[in-house]
């Protein structure tokens, strides 16, 4: 019987780790995805600096301690082969091709994602009892789309949802035992998700529902209740904070971009709203969502959620806290996608895999009949196929490295070329490398590279011929205010910091100054100027595709006339001023310049539409 569930965990785990492994190398070697560079470039230069602390504070320190420590191994291994001869070896090898570090990078994340299949198992045996119920969740978190999704990025969020499940690992076992193991377990436990991500203060109603319960239940003096949760706090404040040395010596700036992130997620790109901003509404869509992605397990998924509010037992009292505190916290924000949820999605999965088992006890189906697996099969080959179609369509190239095959063919190196935002720009070969297309990544190559890097990093690229690369965004610090914009909303709009922000980044250069610089090719991506089209325009289709089953409107949602009062009013004028500007483009408004080129994604590319004009 052992062997037979021991082999069934492997065939599980295997599953889950091919199917992770299969879109790692999407993109590679010139796209990265965004949030990935910066997390990337940020624990490589932690390695260079033999430093703890991170330039970059908007992600968790915990993920980049791992992926640092992934390169020192990596750095050690190359050094003995003879690889790289030192540290400015690697860094220069990185920045001139950084695919082995992302590929590395991404082969973490999907063996942090594996080990979270593994967990759901142990789960199911020793919270609940049940090998059943454990074999089902981790089948369940092994084909999860979203999980399998963020498992093939080199992003925060797959370490999110391991250390949540870890951390509700705790809490159970809390539930099933009073002793002081309980207590320590569960407090590491807490410690591992502090440190990985902030959305961990999420579970915080549910630890003091766990806390006045062991107080209210008093099966043990009330000293010995206050000191194991005195070992339980001690320990998850203390690997918190190790994990994330950040909390004490960059907590301002951290807390300053938790602040203005969360605010900037409360408006997203959008003037106008796309959803209704009340508890139902996210609750339903939550469900929706789950359903929509994961066809019959989204199913399973709902009813899990409804048995535990109707069996109400201490453990699923904790997953409906847990549940009604994210959508407390997340049901006014505009940025609505399970991208948020990653740590409350296995959770659920958890009880779903539950409630399942338990329908199976009642017709009498053990852990290991066949009956049962080709039931269970049957509930997930969709999301196998689907994730199995993912994968394949990531082996091919998309649409901006067509384009620039297309461009390195037919346009002479040396060439200066205008490109928009730089972060979802076509990848050409410039002075700086893909990994720092975007602003913090570029003033960090320029401020805070060690000079013996930079220096022959440039010697590379003197080598090269690449082209001269002109940005269409202007991006300043200070904001600049659109001459149409009212005073009044001018004044509201200073006093916001994340509208600070955003009117200071999105500004464009002038097209009659880009053709005066001698700009000979304009490229623009649809992952750009679909940002601040209306909603309503044809033209705005293929918004970050490369999430395939999100639904990104929501986030770039205009409308024709100004929402007044909505949290979404002070966007109205950022995104007219974006949407006047590449207007001219697509209207081809813009005397001697016209559209040469166009590649479209299909049902085998993915990618933004990208538009390719010549200056006469």
């Amino acid at each position: 019987m052992k062997r037979v569930q021991s082999i069934f965990l492997a065939l599980i785990v295997a599953l889950a780790l091919a199917v992770r492994l299969g879109g790692i190398g999407y993109g590679l070697p010139e796209l990265i995805h965004t949030d990935e560079a910066r997390i990337i470039l940020d624990s490589m230069s932690m390695g260079q600096r033999l430093s703890l602390l991170s330039e970059d504070v908007n992600y968790p320190l915990f993920t980049k301690y791992i992926l640092t420590f992934s390169y020192g191994a990596f750095f050690v291994v190359g050094k003995l082969i003879g690889l790289f001869k030192d540290r400015v070896d690697l860094a220069v090898r990185f920045l001139t091709d950084p695919s082995a570090v992302v590929l590395l990078s991404r082969i973490v994340m999907a063996a942090l994602g594996t080990i979270g299949v593994v967990l759901a198992y142990y789960w199911g045996k020793i919270i609940d009892r049940s090998v059943k119920t454990g074999l089902i969740a981790a089948l369940f978190v092994a084909v999860e789309w979203q999980l399998v999704l963020e498992s093939q990025y080199a992003l925060h969020q797959t370490l999110a949802a391991l250390t949540s499940t870890i951390a509700f690992f705790g809490m159970s076992y809390i539930c099933l035992s009073e002793s002081r193991k309980a207590y320590a377990i569960g407090g590491i436990a807490m410690g591992l998700a502090i440190a990985s991500h902030q959305t961990t203060v999420l579970f915080f109603p549910a630890l003091l529902f766990l806390f006045l319960s062991n107080i209210i239940e008093r099966e043990k003096p009330l000293v010995e209740i206050l000191k194991r949760w005195f070992l339980f706090s001690f320990l998850a404040i203390l690997i918190g904070i190790l994990g994330n040395l950040n909390y004490i010596f960059q907590f301002d700036k951290s807390m300053k971009f938790f602040l203005q992130g969360s605010g900037a997620a409360k408006v997203a790109f959008s003037s106008a709203s796309y959803f209704s901003y009340d508890l139902p509404s996210i609750i339903v869509w939550y469900f929706a969502e789950f359903v929509r992605r994961n066809y019959i397990i989204g199913l399973v998924v709902l009813l899990g959620a409804v048995h535990s509010l109707v069996r109400r037992k201490k453990l699923d009292v904790l997953y409906i806290i847990i549940c009604v505190t994210y959508f407390i916290f997340f049901y006014k924000w505009a940025f609505r996608w399970m991208h948020l949820f990653v740590g409350l999605i296995p959770i659920s999965l958890l009880f779903a895999a539950k409630s399942l088992s338990d329908l199976t006890n009642r017709l009498r189906l053990s852990s290991i009949s066949i009956t049962l697996a080709v039931m269970v099969l049957a509930l997930v080959s969709l999301n196998v196929l689907d994730v199995v179609k993912m994968d394949l369509m990531k082996q091919n190239r998309e649409t901006r490295q067509l384009a620039k095959d297309w461009v390195e063919q037919n346009i002479p190196k040396g060439t200066r070329i205008a490109v928009d935002y730089p972060a979802h720009a076509v990848p050409l070969e410039a002075k700086y490398p893909t990994i720092l297309r975007n602003r913090v990544a570029r003033a960090y190559f320029d401020n805070s590279v060690p000079e013996g890097v930079k220096n022959k990093y440039l010697e590379f690229v003197n080598t090269k011929n690449t082209y001269e690369i002109v940005d269409l965004i202007d991006s300043k610090i200070d904001p600049v205010w659109p001459s149409f914009m009212p005073e009044d909303s001018i004044r509201r709009a200073s006093s916001n910091p994340t509208m600070r922000d955003i009117y200071g980044y999105f500004n464009f250069r002038p097209f009659d100054q880009i053709l005066s610089e001698g700009a000979k090719y304009i490229v623009i991506t649809s992952y750009t100027y679909g940002m601040f089209l209306y909603s309503d325009d044809p033209r705005k289709i293929y918004l970050a595709n490369t999430y395939i089953k999100d639904d990104v409107l929501p986030f770039f949602n205009h409308g024709h006339e100004i929402e007044r009062g909505t949290q979404h009013e002070l966007m109205y004028y950022v995104a007219k001023r974006g949407r006047d500007y590449f207007s001219q483009l697509l209207n081809n408004d813009i005397p001697g310049v016209r559209l040469i080129k166009e590649f479209s994604p299909s049902d085998r590319t993915s990618g933004p539409v990208v538009k390719i004009y010549a200056v006469k």
